[in-house]
């Protein structure tokens, strides 16, 4: 995850010749290749569990898109994508979406 954001990162400076759209795209599709239908274990406990769609939203959030480009990205409304992040905020208990991020962070397969 954190090659991405460094990728990012590196765009936004002009160390990179691709574009952020470019590296953007490449990372959805890493992302939406490696979550196949499913649910995955991420934490120890019980609702430690995610579907395939919740772990995209999440990852890719994680790499730094926002709702719209989430959204857009996976073909979703914005409202949706804010389903899925809601949905993940109440199987952990969290209240912010920032809160949610650090919390799963280095746990996600992928």
């Amino acid at each position: 995850m954190r090659y991405w954001q460094d990728v990012l990162d590196q765009v936004e400076k002009g160390d990179s010749e691709e574009s952020r759209s470019e590296i953007k795209s490449r990372a959805v599709t890493r992302v939406v290749q490696c979550y196949r239908p499913g649910r995955y274990q991420v934490t120890d406990s019980a609702c430690g569990y995610l579907t395939c769609r919740e772990l995209q939203v999440i990852r890719l959030m994680q790499m730094g898109l926002s709702n719209r480009e989430v959204a857009e990205a996976l073909s979703l409304s914005p409202r949706t994508t804010e389903s899925y992040v809601k949905a993940v905020k109440e199987k952990f208990g969290v209240r912010g979406k920032q809160e949610l991020l650090e919390l799963l962070r280095g746990k996600l397969p992928c």
